[in-house]
């Protein structure tokens, strides 16, 4: 141990290395690139080209180990102990932040990760993008772990688009299958919708990318809805029809089901999103300053959801029934009335019940706060 301390002291006074907290960003990479290049060079030349091909990974990612062997096996004929091994000597010299060869995952310090990415240039990323869509290939159709499988069903568009395989993305985005498939492996419509709004082109991928914000909320709940869903909705927009998508979604179909003789499901157009959760009438909505959407319901709940990618973020309890009124107070708190004949006050970022209005005998179902910034005056039925 001592030796190897003696060794690598050696090399950072011969790198010249400079203070860690320098205020110049230059001076910063500087430090950066020369302590990583301090333990680069207790690497082989092969494990150094190893180690500059993690580039292409996203960062603040779990990599699955499999992914990382495909690549190697490919670009270096690793065996994919011979993986795990290299692996284990970059995590030993900190070049990589976490290793779990138990879960098979590691991950890349973002700082690393800048480094190799700026060592790789803008040519040498593209060609990296290439080599990982290529050792990708085949991977949904094998016997190949979980975390491998689900990683290749939420990153491939990305390596695509970096791979400058326009056309291999265009043909997945018009794909039904590959969405039913990635649905499965994710159990998350959320990264469906994400492939459009990112990678989206033309009128026929921004319709399919609509229509599945539109239905994100029913395929979460019974994804055996989507290739239904798709055919139905989207049956009449020619543009998209002309892809041959609806037709390959209708054969996806699995019986028994029910499919409509005529149309009759929305198409998309005017809708652009569906936010579906409550079990009963939603009677109250308030925009909050994080530009989140609350929702009250005769369900007793509040609701608080995430507009941009049509999720629910939170769920507030305490109310004993429906919620008939929400008003934003100027403090930043959410004040409710209810079924209940009480006025409550809510912390929206923790959910907590900060204050509790009573003395009404019927329904709350309008609130406002006075000019004075006193608390809420409610009208009451009854």
């Amino acid at each position: 141990m001592s030796t190897a301390l003696a060794g690598a002291n050696k090399r950072l006074d011969a790198k010249g290395l400079i203070a860690f907290d320098a205020r110049n960003e230059a001076d910063r990479a500087k430090a950066v690139a020369r302590t990583i290049g301090v333990s680069l060079e207790l690497l082989s030349a092969t494990e150094r080209s190893r180690f500059a091909e993690l580039a292409a990974f996203p960062e603040d990612a779990e990599i699955p180990v499999g992914v990382a062997a495909r690549l190697w096996a490919r670009t270096g004929c690793l065996e994919e102990f011979e993986s795990e091994d290299l692996l284990g000597r970059l995590f030993d010299l900190s070049l990589l932040l976490d290793l779990d060869l138990g879960q098979r995952f590691f991950r890349l310090h973002d700082t690393t990760r800048h480094f190799l990415r700026d060592w790789a240039g803008k040519e040498g990323l593209f060609a990296q993008h290439k080599q990982l869509v290529a050792a990708l290939k085949g991977v949904e159709s094998e016997q190949t772990d979980v975390r491998t499988r689900r990683y290749f069903y939420l990153r491939f568009p990305h390596h695509l688009a970096d791979a400058r395989e326009r056309e291999k993305l265009d043909a997945l985005l018009l794909d039904p299958g590959w969405l039913k498939a990635k649905l499965e492996a994710t159990a998350n419509t959320q990264t469906l919708v994400a492939d459009y709004q990112q990678y989206g082109v033309g009128e026929a991928q921004s319709l399919i990318g609509r229509t599945l914000r539109v239905i994100s909320g029913i395929c979460a709940r019974d994804p055996r809805q989507l290739p239904l869903q798709l055919a139905e909705r989207l049956g009449g927009q020619e543009v998209v029809a002309a892809t041959g998508f609806v037709e390959k979604a209708r054969r996806l179909i699995s019986a028994p089901a029910i499919v409509p003789l005529k149309p009759s499901l929305t198409p998309p157009g005017a809708e652009t999103a569906r936010l579906e959760g409550h079990s009963r009438r939603v009677a109250a909505l308030c925009l909050l300053p994080d530009e989140r959407l609350a929702s009250g319901s005769y369900d007793g709940t509040i609701r608080l959801w995430d507009v941009a990618i049509d999720t629910e973020s939170a769920r507030i309890f305490g109310h004993e029934g429906g919620v008939c009124a929400l008003y934003l107070l100027a403090d930043g708190r959410l004040a409710s009335g209810s079924w209940d004949s009480t006025i409550r006050l809510w912390n929206v970022t923790s959910g907590a019940e900060t204050a509790r209005l009573e003395g009404h005998s019927g329904w709350i179902n309008a609130l406002c706060q006075l000019a004075d910034g006193g608390l809420p005056r409610a009208q009451a039925t009854g």
